[in-house]
């Protein structure tokens, strides 16, 4: 299970804990070379009664730049549109084999290769394009070609972009007022046995893409897909110990080498095969959470009610 720890300035671990009088503290996690009965004499951290970490200064910069342009139909869209129901990934790639490689192979090559290596060559989608869920209703969909820049910074309100982005559009930066030297870190902990994966401490990350997105406007669906000729580039700086030692990755595997890593899981999702995003799902979720509240209040008044009419009668 994935939890929220906080780093000390020694770099030590601790988890916070709420008691039954409401009075928090923090438990040191158990490391190498600290038996649990040392780790629980450890002194406390943060103070005696250590508040809650606000939330407020976590981020020390962030900047966003957006440039969205809606890619509109070429005439005779309507025509183009009666051929939408077929396999038009499959169509493409076939045709770009058959131009490529000849007759024999490329009908072995056409039958062989799955959808999903097909999708990956490089093969000329038609400007009307919708992935196939976005086809039964093409009319309620709005296409956009987005260019997207995000940067966020935990460790300082240095800036992670250059001088020259502030000419281009849309651009905005924030920058925390508030000071905060809380360090939180992710921590795979292990269970029924099985060991701890490790910790992860996100210090700044940056995310260049050019994509284009479908928004179902009344179904409340997006589906993104990343472009070939200009692959998202992911830069960061994370902090990664394995294990319960916590033995530190080099930089060249957990700044180079992961951030590759996310590139090319990102690039994976394309035109035939884009990153679906369900809105009415997530809205449908928050509303649930808040009934669930409501629900959980409703209860609680009436147990009260209930405790202050007892009360009434004994005392009567």
């Amino acid at each position: 299970s994935l939890e929220v720890l906080r780093m000390d300035a020694e770099g030590r671990l601790w988890r916070r804990k709420v008691g039954e009088a409401g009075a928090a503290r923090y438990e040191r996690v158990g490391a190498a070379g600290c038996l649990p009965q040392q780790c629980s004499r450890a002194p406390p951290a943060f103070g005696e009664k250590p508040p809650p970490v606000s939330a407020r200064g976590i981020i020390k910069r962030l900047a966003v730049r957006i440039e969205p342009r809606i890619v509109r139909p070429p005439k005779g869209w309507k025509k183009a549109r009666e051929a939408a129901e077929d396999d038009l990934v499959t169509e493409a790639a076939d045709r770009h084999l058959a131009a490529s490689y000849s007759p024999l192979l490329a009908k072995c090559l056409q039958r062989a290769l799955p959808r999903r290596l097909k999708a990956s060559l490089d093969i000329d989608y038609p400007p009307d394009f919708m992935p196939r869920a976005m086809r039964d209703k093409p009319n309620e969909v709005l296409a956009l070609d987005l260019d997207l820049d995000f940067a966020v910074r935990f460790d300082s309100r240095e800036e992670l972009f250059g001088d020259d982005v502030r000419s281009l559009g849309g651009y905005t930066s924030t920058v925390a007022v508030k000071d905060n030297d809380a360090r939180l870190v992710l921590f795979a902990r292990g269970h029924n046995g099985l060991p701890s994966l490790g910790t992860l401490e996100l210090r700044s990350l940056r995310v260049d893409t050019s994509s284009l997105a479908w928004w179902d406007v009344f179904d409340g669906a997006i589906e993104l897909a990343f472009k070939k000729d200009a692959p998202p580039v992911i830069d960061w700086n994370i902090e990664v110990a394995m294990g319960t030692p916590r033995l530190p990755l080099p930089s060249c595997i957990e700044d180079a080498f992961l951030a590759w890593l996310t590139g090319m899981v990102m690039r994976s999702f394309n035109r035939a095969y884009p990153l679906k995003v369900d809105l009415d799902a997530s809205s449908t979720a928050k509303e649930g959470s808040e009934c669930d509240e409501e629900e959980v209040r409703g209860e609680e008044e009436e147990v009260v009610k209930d405790a202050t009419l007892d009360l009434a009668s004994a005392k009567a």
